[in-house]
């Protein structure tokens, strides 16, 4: 991913959300919103040290972040 926001393709309210390390890089790396989810490939652990500003163990709960 490369300058979404200075290529317009997405908001400063986008999230990436993901379930390994990588997609949390890539979010951190584009001052984008991250978001672990708990039931993929990776321990919390893992995803933690990505510093993601959510994590999230079920999709209800994800679910209640992307319609707030």
């Amino acid at each position: 991913m490369r300058q979404p926001h200075s290529q317009g393709l997405v908001s400063a309210n986008s999230v990436i959300i993901g379930d390994q390390g990588v997609d949390l890089v890539a979010a951190n790396k584009n001052n984008l919103t991250a978001a672990g989810v708990l039931w993929g490939y990776v321990s919390q652990a893992e995803l933690s040290q990505e510093n993601p500003q959510y994590l999230f163990n079920s999709p209800l709960k994800l679910n209640n972040l992307i319609n707030n």
